[in-house]
């Protein structure tokens, strides 16, 4: 043992002694032995005499030299930390240290408590220092974050580490403090990580300086730095290319966002760099063009989405031109099939690789083909990998339960879970995220919920979350706000409540998205007073509210008629000093409509044309129309489209919906007829599903003949019987539709609009006939239609 210490040692004295640098190698070797010689001298259950010794004596010119030599050549040195508290006496740091204390606080966001118990430290180590460097950049505290760095730096113990969680801390509002102080890290020696320079993008990106962030992304690839890791960084940048509209600062000085222009830049520098962008950064890019109104680069973006999605065909011509494959093309083409989801092609490439000898990464691939379809197909690959002798693997595993979760399968990926725990394999907060997400059908799904879906809303949510921690995988905020937004889509209060209770428990503080998920969960259920009394105790526990957890409020208070808790939500944004946006007054025009007061909601119309950088969309025209309807003015209520068009809005589904079932239900069926023909010429109102028609079946699975297919399950009763005399009209003049079933699609819902639908055709003597299998479907024959 001393001779191992004793020729690096050596060497160390000669080099510091004439001046010149030691290798890195060699500190390692120092650390790593003299490391193993403390642990020779202290205690040590395998060595029964080990009881006898002290605890090892480190005079302080051994910590000098190796805080030096660490400080000198950047080299992390835990081990140095280490023995700063054994200096302290000669003892080791106890259980509960200040440090962990520190950390702990930290966790809870209660960084003030973790500064003070720092403070009172007399000298405090580098451990400690370390600690509360990572509770300020958790906390987003720069100035503490600095100062626990330059204490890191006097003591001789930095690490790159430091570094980040210093940057870390300037991520929130100060790109070029970030930036100051990733180039005082090259400076000092250590070089760039890509956690480092990802956390300057993100704040580059937030603060709108996108052109900052491009040179940056140069100079990361100029050191070296893999573009593979740059995919999640453009993607951020992406979605900061336009200002968000829920944002209530102003435009700041050199702000370069540079809207879908810089979006459509972003996306060719990734191809530059040989990284080919997901549909994730192409629907960012969409969104953006979304924002600012841009069809001509929306078109353009998508066009190059369409024809980089579709060159998995040339990749698939390429291979088929090989007269003898090899594997390395074979498994190319396999990974192209992967990450065009092309499940098909995926397999053949996967059975040419068995001839061959396959790998695990290769079933790797294949299942990530089916991610989005086939889940059981999935799970059966992953089977065939056991059978095949290759273990499993979390990537194989996660695979798997992505398709089970976009399926709606999530007992399957809970038995799933099960059978990697019995292998050894644990799944990530990533796949819990995936899976609690998936556990509500998403409201803008147009697709009728299969046999077998098992999402169970937020009774599964809870599960997961229970399965978690069984599972010894600590769920984050991240992963609680996922289960209150499903409590938030199916209106549940009681389990909103339940879940928020659990984030106490744990220890994990809500941040402004918990709370503005649970006031919308309980507003959604009309109980105002409740939510009331929840941002009270919100405002309590010193969570700041923004503006979305007012607009939130005052829709809820608005859509239930409380006059007096809508002004004072009003009042509250004024108080602190929140602008009201298109949101804010198109809940107020609601109000007035919920009330019958259609003068009080021009008025409020009027006050919002003439406020700065608010316009009037589509949900605003829609709630002032909501207005004259509810008083039976359908005259001044149609005009109010004329009046979106002359604004430059067009009109939407919901404008649509409300004005025909309002002619309807007042008997003017000549106006509902004309005003459904309006709303299908204008491409609002699409009922007509024609490449579903093929895939009509009866209860025993054998395909029904072609015709016409309407999907009328997302209009109101009034629109639906409307649509059916539309069609009706079109089927008396045309022979050769005459001669086609047709198959109208109501849902099964309440059983309102199937009724509806069902009087109009048994009004004009139409047969139809309901078949018991499919109670949301009513079909015409060909003979009587």
């Amino acid at each position: 043992m001393l001779a191992k210490l004793l020729a690096p040692g050596r060497y160390l004295a000669r080099c510091l002694g004439s001046g010149a640098p030691p290798t890195r190698g060699v500190l390692q070797q120092i650390q790593a032995a003299t490391w193993a010689f403390a642990k020779h001298l202290s205690s040590n259950a395998r060595d029964p005499g080990a009881a006898t010794h002290g605890p090892p004596y480190w005079h302080r010119q051994q910590l000098n030299l190796l805080q030096r030599a660490s400080h000198q050549h950047g080299i992390a040195s835990n081990f140095t930390t280490r023995l700063q508290h054994s200096s302290r006496g000669g003892k080791s740091p106890p259980s509960a240290s200040p440090a962990d204390s520190i950390r702990a606080l930290g966790k809870q966001k209660r960084w003030q408590d973790a500064f003070n118990i720092f403070n009172a430290i007399s000298k405090p180590t580098a451990l400690e220092a370390r600690a509360l460097l990572a509770t300020m950049a958790y906390n987003h505290q720069p100035r503490h974050a600095m100062t626990a760095l330059r204490r890191l730096q006097g003591s001789g113990a930095m690490i790159s580490h430091d570094y980040e969680l210093a940057i870390q801390a300037h991520e929130k509002g100060l790109p070029f403090e970030a930036m100051e102080l990733l180039r005082e890290m090259k400076r000092e020696g250590f070089r760039w990580t890509h956690r480092a320079c990802s956390t300057v993008l993100q704040a580059s990106g937030k603060a709108g300086r996108l052109n900052a962030a491009l040179q940056l992304i140069k100079e990361m690839q100029g050191v070296g730095m893999s573009p593979n890791s740059l995919r999640v960084d453009f993607q951020i940048l992406i979605c900061n290319c336009v200002r968000d509209e829920r944002v209530d600062d102003e435009t700041r000085p050199g702000d370069s966002r540079g809207g879908s222009k810089m979006a459509m830049t972003l996306l060719q520098l990734m191809r530059d760099a040989r990284l080919a962008p997901d549909v994730l950064n192409f629907n960012a890019a969409l969104r953006v063009c979304a924002r600012e109104r841009n069809p001509v680069s929306a078109t353009t973006i998508f066009q190059q989405m369409a024809t980089q999605t579709e060159r998995w065909q040339d990749a698939l011509h390429i291979f088929n031109a090989i007269s003898e494959p090899t594997a390395l093309e074979v498994r190319a083409l396999l990974k192209a099939m992967a990450c065009s989801h092309q499940p098909q092609h995926a397999m053949i490439a996967l059975r040419r690789l068995q001839v061959s000898g396959a790998n695990s990464h290769d079933y790797e691939l294949a299942i990530q083909a089916y991610e989005n379809q086939l889940p059981f197909k999935a799970m059966e690959l992953l089977r065939e990998m056991k059978r095949e002798g290759f273990g499993w693997t979390h990537r194989a595993c996660s695979a798997v339960l992505l398709a089970f979760g976009k399926a709606g399968r999530l007992n399957a990926a809970v038995q799933l879970i099960k059978a990697m725990q019995e292998v050894g394999i644990s799944p990530d907060k990533v796949d819990f995220l995936m899976l609690t997400t998936n556990c509500v059908r998403d409201e803008r799904s147009e697709v009728v919920t299969p046999a077998g879906d098992s999402r169970g809303g937020s009774k599964m949510a809870i599960k997961l979350l229970q399965l978690m921690r069984d599972t010894r995988v600590a769920p984050d905020v991240k992963n609680f706000n996922a289960a209150l937004k499903v409590c938030a889509r199916e209106r549940n209060p009681v389990n909103a409540s339940i879940i928020f209770q659990q984030m106490a428990t744990q220890g994990i503080v809500p941040d402004l998205q918990s709370w503005n998920t649970l006031l919308d969960t309980i507003g959604r259920a009309g109980q105002v007073e409740l939510m009331l009394a929840k941002y009270r105790e919100m405002c309590t526990s010193g969570q700041q509210p923004n503006r979305i957890t007012l607009n939130t409020m005052l829709a809820h208070a608005a859509a239930a008629g409380r006059c007096g808790i809508v002004q004072d939500i009003w009042k509250e944004m004024h108080r602190l000093q929140l602008e009201p946006d298109v949101r804010s007054y198109t809940s107020r025009i609601n109000f007035y409509a919920t009330t019958k007061e259609p003068e009080k909601a021009e008025a409020v119309f009027a006050e919002m044309c003439q406020a700065a950088n608010v316009k009037p969309n589509a949900f605003t025209f829609t709630s002032l129309m909501k207005a004259y309807i509810e008083v039976q003015r359908l005259d001044a209520a149609e005009q109010v489209i004329s009046r979106m068009r002359s604004a430059g809005v067009q009109p939407s589904l919901p404008t649509w919906k409300s004005i025909i079932h309002a002619a309807d239900t007042a008997g003017d069926l000549k106006r509902a007829d004309q005003l459904y023909e309006d709303a299908l010429l204008s491409g609002a109102i699409k009922p007509y599903r024609p490449w579903r028609s093929v895939k009509m079946k009866d209860a025993s699975g054998n395909i029904q003949p072609n015709g016409t297919v309407m999907d009328l399950h997302k209009v109101n009763r009034g629109t639906g019987r409307a649509a059916i005399r539309h069609e009706l009209r079109l089927r008396q003049s045309s022979a050769s539709k005459r001669t086609n079933p047709l198959y109208i699609i109501t849902g099964q819902g309440d059983g309102l609009l199937k009724a509806a639908v069902c009087d109009t055709l048994n009004a004009q003597g139409i047969h139809h006939l309901l078949p018991a299998a499919h109670p949301g479907r009513i079909i015409i024959p060909r003979s009587d239609a």
